[in-house]
């Protein structure tokens, strides 16, 4: 079944619900205004699924296709302790929805509404029964809306797309070097002086708020301090550890800026700024960041220096704890539970701190281990470019899962940025955290930083893997199968288009405006590559000025960090491979034929196209190895063995290929010393087509290249 995240418990029966004109639903028990228009965008949904004319009708009788029974209101909604879980059961005549509160008819609906799908007759859903309940009751998505400003009509379709994946959570990254994008009535210069003139009103926060919570999503806001606080300084430059000016803009301070610590006035400051953030933002939770302090500007204020003197604080790391501990009672004050990254764990936190963790998984052990609560990131970072089955392999629990080795750490003894590593390497790999341990995981959150996404980008930065990370903090543990992951994925892919995602559109729309008249010549390159990994084009950037200021307006920015047109293509060589399926071979061949070809096309309209220039050798080498591969499936089909030599002119381009991908290989590597290949894209599917080629070398070949893609 085309679900995602997987219920906890299913069990498909015989049948199906046609969906038809005549669909209707009726509401009984607890009624409120969420519960009715969760009705009406699962018609508004179900409309744009099927492309009948639907209308809801929430008085419906008990002859309607659907009956939803809302047990009870839930005094623990929109809190960690609401009530998710529902129950659904759909025969070939009905299908009946129960839930105790809000938050499980909210979820039931969505899952209904993924069900139905084209069939035989028209469309319908399976008949099944389902009960459900999330693993995690914190399912977040961290959105940097500082880097670069994420337009809020984009914001509102996330909400859609979170609530179509049971992601509950939407933590909005507001501050930050870069810009102070939420209005402040109290300190007006932190949106004036320290935006660019883009920044989210009150009346935006509160529309953006009362639409999630429709949704049963809760919004958690950051605001960052004491470093990334840059944007602070320009308009309140007495606040910092340095005297000012400040200005906007990537220089010496963007990382080095950081509130004083030792002022009294700054903590004054806060009081105000979050009391007004804590009434804007109605959520129990609010997050202060504290990550990323390198102490640069503490180190060379001699005031500073004597205060920590006089409190005894040894280092900065002291001096973070010192200023953490005041900014959580401040915000206690406030009738708030703070949240910080995991450099609060160097500060002694207080026990109701909530720790996310995102620097390595360890730190998701020392959390847990210490009995603070604690939300894991770490794995989950989007905009790393990883392809979805990375994200899904990595497990809240599992505290090798992610993160910087000994060795790694020695690596990076010496540069700027060994002060933001973790320092416990202590963890045996491969252990596990115990059952104490994993109660005190609230959940988890996927990030997407936006150094190098911009408003246009960042839907297609996110979904659809994001609904893979969603289905891991939802579902069971043991729901792990990642062909299953990546055929459910594709069909979500689909459905949230026709909901009114636009992550399809702006890539086209992108490709379009790079070469108007001929950007349908682009899109088979597209389907066949991918950007490279981790940090290696932000580090290049901020290794070269030249490149630091380069608009995000080349073909690696209109393409997915990971192209479902080549997730399709390994899965059709795959099949082929193993000889279970006609269609598939067909289909590779199709699509190798296309690739091998499209070049000539490309060729022609290079001269005059930059876009097209930049990723023309990759296009070449992708032909090249298409028509090998070409070549290999002939062979293959007559169960005939190649000549002597034949692959060693596409052996050369794959080598070529990994080589320029190794620089790319792990985090660390693509920080400290990363490699761009022509047009900063990687051939995504390399590996496949390398799987042919070693197929048609002999017998012996096959049976090593099917388990080099199972």
């Amino acid at each position: 079944m085309p679900l995602m995240p997987l219920p906890d418990e299913i069990r498909p029966a015989s049948g199906t619900l046609a969906i038809g004109p005549a669909f209707r639903v009726a509401i009984t028990g607890y009624r409120d205004p969420i519960v009715d228009r969760a009705v009406e965008r699962l018609v508004s949904r179900l409309r744009a699924k099927t492309g009948l004319e639907l209308h809801s009708i929430p008085t419906a009788g008990p002859d309607s296709a659907l009956l939803v029974h809302c047990k009870a209101s839930d005094p623990k909604f929109l809190s960690l302790g609401a009530d998710e879980s529902y129950r659904l059961e759909i025969t070939s005549t009905q299908a009946s929805l129960d839930a105790n509160g809000p938050a499980g008819i909210l979820r039931g609906l969505t899952t209904f509404a993924q069900l139905v799908q084209p069939a035989s007759g028209g469309f319908a859903a399976p008949a099944a029964a389902i009960v459900d309940h999330p693993r995690y009751p914190w399912r977040g998505l961290m959105i940097d809306v500082s880097r670069h400003f994420m337009p809020f009509d984009a914001l509102l379709r996330s909400l859609d797309a979170m609530e179509w994946v049971k992601l509950n959570v939407l933590h909005l990254h507001l501050t930050d070097a870069q810009a102070f994008r939420a209005e402040s009535k109290v300190y007006p210069k932190l949106h004036q002086q320290g935006s660019d003139g883009d920044f989210y009103t009150q009346a935006e926060i509160r529309e953006l708020i009362a639409r999630a919570r429709d949704r049963g999503i809760r919004v958690v806001p950051e605001i960052d301090v004491p470093g990334h606080s840059k944007s602070w300084l320009v308009g309140y430059p007495e606040l910092g550890s340095k005297p000012g000016p400040y200005r906007l803009g990537n220089d010496g301070d963007t990382m080095d800026a950081v509130l004083n610590p030792a002022d009294e006035a700054v903590y004054r400051f806060l009081d105000r700024l979050f009391g007004e953030m804590a009434e804007l933002f109605p959520d129990a939770y609010f997050h202060i960041g504290a990550d990323e302090v390198n102490g640069v500007q503490w180190q060379q204020n001699a005031a500073i220096q004597a205060f920590m003197k006089q409190h005894s604080l040894p280092d900065g790391h002291a001096l973070l704890g010192y200023f953490t501990r005041r900014a959580f009672a401040i915000l206690r004050n406030h009738g708030k539970i703070p949240i910080g990254w995991d450099e609060v764990l160097a500060g002694d936190p207080p026990p109701d701190v909530v720790v996310q963790a995102w620097r390595s998984s360890q730190l998701v052990a020392e959390s847990t281990a210490r009995g603070l609560p604690t939300l894991v990131s770490s794995g989950y970072y989007l905009d790393y470019a990883m392809p979805a089955s990375f994200h899904y392999a990595n497990d809240p629990t599992n505290p090798a899962a992610f993160g910087p080795s000994e060795e790694m750490l020695k690596r990076l003894a010496g540069t700027p940025l060994e002060s933001y590593m973790p320092k416990n390497t202590a963890l045996i790999p491969g252990s596990k955290l115990s059952d104490e341990q994993q109660k005190h995981i609230l959940g988890g959150e996927t990030a997407i930083w936006s150094e190098m996404v911009t408003g246009e980008m960042f839907e297609g930065r996110i979904w659809p893997r994001a609904a893979a990370i969603a289905e891991r903090f939802w579902s069971p543990a043991s729901v792990r199968d990642e062909a299953s992951m990546y055929a459910r994925l594709a069909t979500v892919d689909c459905d949230l288009q026709l909901i009114g995602l636009q992550h399809r559109e702006k890539s086209a729309r992108m490709l379009h405006r790079l070469q108007p008249d001929a950007s349908t010549v682009l899109e088979p390159l597209v389907d066949a590559i991918e950007p490279v990994k981790y940090h290696a084009r932000l580090a290049a950037r901020m290794r070269n000025p030249a490149l630091g200021g380069a608009a995000l307006n080349q073909v690696v920015d209109a393409l997915s960090p990971e192209s479902m047109g080549a997730v399709a293509f390994r899965s059709n060589v795959r099949k082929l491979l193993l000889g279970s399926d006609d269609f598939a071979a067909r289909a590779v061949r199709m699509q190798l034929t296309v690739w091998r070809d499209n070049h000539a096309l490309l060729a022609a309209i290079a001269p005059r196209s930059f876009a097209i220039r930049e990723v023309f050798s990759v296009s070449e080498d992708l032909s090249m190895l298409s028509s090998a591969a070409l070549e290999a499936l002939d062979y293959l089909s007559q169960q005939k063995t190649m000549t002597p030599g034949w692959s060693v002119q596409a052996r050369a381009v794959i080598a070529k290929h990994k080589a320029l991908a190794a620089g790319n290989s792990d985090m660390l590597t693509s920080f400290l010393s990363p490699t761009l290949p022509p047009g900063e894209v990687m051939i995504s599917v390399l590996s496949s087509i390398e799987d042919l080629i070693n197929a048609a070398e002999g017998p012996g070949h096959v049976a090593s290249a099917v388990k080099t893609i199972e």
